[in-house]
């Protein structure tokens, strides 16, 4: 019985011996008088893959001869530089000499380009992946993210890993260091100037160690640092936000913050002062205003003047008026005293009676307006404004008159620069094209405009003759802003 089972499985080895050796079908070994027609080549992937630096693998194709595999004999022109990054082509040919069967594949070698936000308030941070044939990302707590753009909250410090993937099957890992993050916020300045229509152009020179990513007015962006915004608020503030999600707010030092088509401040007019009442109110208020300009600036000077005029307090013109002190005298308006105030105020009786009114004179206006502005009583001149020193600026030599052959240095003034005819001085608080607006005390303090070629008022006002520019005194003193 053992023999008999012996005896077969020998049969049956002879029988797969002969069957091998006569029977098998061969490897196909030559395309020598083959129909080239009949051979169905196909590639594995895409026409167009994405492969990260030092990870491209030749994908190949696979050849088809009535259903038997030839793909051993499919030549491979491949030329792809998996380390330099460009663009590749791989040539799968098969054929004879005569006649072949092509297939081509472009094959990209990309750097990793990433883009990352951090919010360091929340602990968060935002990765957007920018490369072609991005498929997905496993985060480091595994978690599969399909989008490109995707938000990652962290809780410690050291090192998260991400794995990025390309639908080539291609992977990069992008290491986040959350000790390296830059914490700080974006530093620098602004200045904004008036255009056409209202409009300023508004410049921000800010720094941040993580780079500034925008710029925002409004809740505007911007990606460039200069832009025009349309504002009829007098304080312009621009949040710039650096490359770390940290964000400063930086206000515009504005020469022409005031603005000139509609200079005054939106604000509920507090009605004529009285004496001795409402000056707390008032005087918080010019402190804000103040605050806002900034100390010692051009803005903050034209600013204050125009506050006198806005809210038109009774502020009576008095020859002699001077009060440089900070907010407003609580006596203006009252009838009943002669004395001066702390020997800043010179008061002269009224013709016919014992009382007069405490108020100031156009040089007590505009020394006044120096004054809140922050400026010291050591380089204010109260007399002869535009002649004469301003502690080591010489006004005189800055004055010009009005008239067609300097109307190319009238385009220079500013708001804080002053105007002058005999007898009287004022200070400028807006500029146009053509035209400049200012304020002086006439009793009670007005807002007139005169242009710019001749000092002609256009209002009925008596004309400027003189301008008198103040940069050098704002560079000495403040800022010429």
């Amino acid at each position: 019985m053992k023999k008999k089972y012996v005896y077969l499985i020998i049969g049956l080895v002879i029988v797969s011996m002969i069957y091998l050796l006569f029977f098998r079908e061969k490897k196909v070994s030559t395309l020598t008088d083959i129909d080239v027609k009949e051979i169905n080549m196909y590639m594995n992937g895409k026409e167009i893959e994405y492969y990260f630096i030092d990870t491209y693998y030749d994908k190949g194709a696979v050849a088809l001869l009535n259903n038997k595999d030839i793909s051993h004999l499919i030549k491979v022109s491949d030329s792809v530089n998996k380390s330099n990054p460009g663009e590749y082509e791989v040539l799968y040919r098969i054929g004879t000499d005569n006649e072949t069967v092509e297939k081509k594949r472009i094959v990209y070698v990309v750097e990793l380009d990433i883009d990352q936000q951090f919010d360091t308030l929340k602990n968060r941070v935002r990765l957007t992946i920018k490369n072609d044939g991005y498929s997905y990302t496993i985060l480091p707590d595994g978690i599969k993210e399909e989008s490109n753009s995707f938000n990652y909250t962290y809780d410690d410090n050291g090192n998260n890993k991400f794995e990025i993937y390309l639908k080539s099957g291609s992977k990069k890992e992008y290491n986040l260091n959350i000790n390296n993050i830059d914490m700080s916020t974006p530093t620098g300045t602004c200045t904004s100037e008036l255009s056409d229509n209202n409009t300023f152009i508004v410049t921000v020179n800010a720094t941040s160690n993580s780079g500034i990513a925008k710029y925002q007015y409004n809740n505007q962006d911007y990606t460039s640092n200069t832009f025009s915004v349309s504002s009829e608020n007098s304080k312009i503030v621009v949040k710039v936000f650096g490359n770390n999600g940290n964000f400063s707010e930086i206000k515009c030092n504005n020469v022409y913050g005031l603005g000139f088509k509609n200079p005054l401040p939106n604000k509920e007019k507090m009605g004529y002062f009285k004496c001795n009442s409402d000056v707390q109110t008032a005087n918080i208020k010019l402190d804000e205003l103040m605050q806002s300009y900034g100390e010692r600036t051009r803005s903050s000077v034209a600013a204050a003047a125009l506050f006198l005029a806005d809210y038109n307090y009774s502020v009576q013109y008095q020859w002699g008026g001077k009060y440089l002190q900070k907010g407003l005298n609580p006596e203006w308006g009252c009838s009943s005293h002669t004395e001066p105030h702390d020997g800043e105020l010179v008061c002269t009786k009224v013709t016919g009676g014992d009382t007069c009114e405490r108020g100031l004179d156009c040089t007590g206006y505009t020394s006044w307006a120096f004054f809140q502005a922050g400026f010291d009583k050591s380089v204010i001149r109260t007399s002869s404004q535009s002649e004469g020193m301003w502690g080591n600026f010489n006004a005189k030599k800055h004055k010009y008159a009005f008239n067609s052959s300097n109307r190319a240095i009238a385009e220079m003034i500013k708001p804080g620069d002053l105007v002058w005819r005999e007898g009287h001085v004022g200070i400028v608080i807006g500029v146009d094209a053509d035209t400049l607006q200012i304020a002086n005390e006439l009793g009670p303090i007005i807002v007139q405009t005169n242009r710019k070629s001749d000092g002609e008022s256009t209002s009925g006002q008596a004309a400027f003759t003189h301008f008198v520019l103040f940069d050098d005194f704002y560079n000495m003193y403040g800022s010429n802003t």
